[in-house]
């Protein structure tokens, strides 16, 4: 890319949009942290965990440990919308260029562009079906989706995902407690698995991305 390419495309990119995604790599950072700390957070600081990141398997979790209703509701919403807001302006910033990010975090061109292509037409089911997804809500910012309509339709999605957690995490009661009981007695050798794992998916997407 020469020069001139060069200067037309940061020139191009609102001032914003760089604070947006520095944000979006401390986002996540915090995922890759909560990895590592999950298996002592959950039982002493499950808000806090849900606040560095709300994966599924976190909201499953705290739920059996028993954190209070109120805190679940207003810590998980708010962190999956926050990921979604930053991811939806890194898109309505960067545009298509934004998506080479994502081979990074484990992605490969040939998903990305099939989302891309049919995000136009799905996207009433895909925003709020896939709330968790940063590339589905990079993508609502690449394809000028109104904000209004995305994020009616990703509240919508985030308070469904989050009821039907709540109860899936009773239901399966007999399953999730004996999984926390087991985290929890070895949380040490899970904490320390879990960083392994942790650098070597790093490693490894990074590896992936340059090929």
């Amino acid at each position: 890319m020469d020069e001139v390419q060069t200067e037309q495309l940061a020139h191009e990119t609102p001032w914003w949009g760089r604070w947006l995604l520095g944000a979006f790599i401390g986002l996540v950072a915090c995922g890759y942290v909560a990895q590592g700390v999950f298996a002592t957070w959950k039982d002493t600081h499950p808000a806090r965990l849900l606040a560095l990141s709300s994966r599924v398997r976190y909201l499953l979790l705290v739920v059996d440990e028993g954190i209070e209703p109120t805190s679940y509701a207003l810590v998980a919403f708010g962190r999956l919308a926050l990921a979604a807001l930053v991811c939806y302006g890194i898109g309505k910033a960067f545009g298509d260029r934004i998506l080479q990010v994502f081979r990074y975090l484990g992605m490969s061109w040939e998903s990305i562009h099939k989302m891309r292509d049919g995000f136009g037409t799905a996207s009433w089911v895909l925003v709020p079906f896939f709330v968790g997804s940063n590339l589905i809500c990079a993508l609502a910012g690449v394809v000028g989706m109104p904000f209004k309509r995305w994020f009616a339709l990703l509240s919508f999605g985030i308070v469904a995902r989050l009821v039907l957690y709540w109860y899936l995490a009773d239901w399966f009661d007999g399953i999730l407690g004996p999984t926390n009981d087991f985290i929890s007695k070895y949380s040490r050798p899970v904490t320390i698995g879990s960083v392994a794992l942790m650098f070597v998916m790093i490693g490894r997407n990074v590896k992936n991305a340059r090929d």
